[in-house]
């Protein structure tokens, strides 16, 4: 349906907002980084970023992204979250692109199976909404 890249969340004055250029993980190495809490090790952000939970300097972890975007907010740390999470109204906050591998959301069904009409108007809206949004990723 849609490719969802990965973004460093971080408050708007911040230096890495201000470059205007994408963050490479060296930048990252001692920062303190909020993660999410409850994801399968391939989405955790210190797996996207290719470093051990040992080597990450995780200061806060939680599965609501409200929670993580008032903490990175308040100055606590940064956080490598998906595009999708992303709340692009909050002006305390900006996305900066980095160069992690992003998710891909997408919809599988089994071949043999008959689709409901109702199944086939979810694929449909989804498709057209997975579009809309990739054409909305502006990194």
């Amino acid at each position: 349906l849609l490719s969802d890249p990965y973004v460093l969340l971080v408050r708007s004055d911040s230096e890495l907002a201000a470059t205007g250029k994408p963050v490479t993980v060296r930048q990252l190495a001692r920062r303190p980084l909020i993660g999410y809490r409850n994801l399968r090790r391939v989405h955790l952000p210190e797996a996207r970023l290719g470093a051990r939970v040992s080597d990450a300097n995780i200061v806060f972890r939680s599965d609501d992204d409200e929670t993580i975007h008032a903490l990175v907010a308040e100055g606590v740390g940064v956080a490598v979250i998906p595009w999708l999470s992303y709340n692009r109204y909050d002006d305390r906050l900006a996305a900066v692109p980095i160069a992690v591998p992003e998710r891909v959301v997408g919809l599988a069904w089994h071949r043999e199976r008959n689709l409901t009409p109702a199944a086939r108007s979810f694929i449909e809206i989804a498709t057209s909404v997975g579009e809309e949004l990739n054409r909305e990723v502006e990194l």
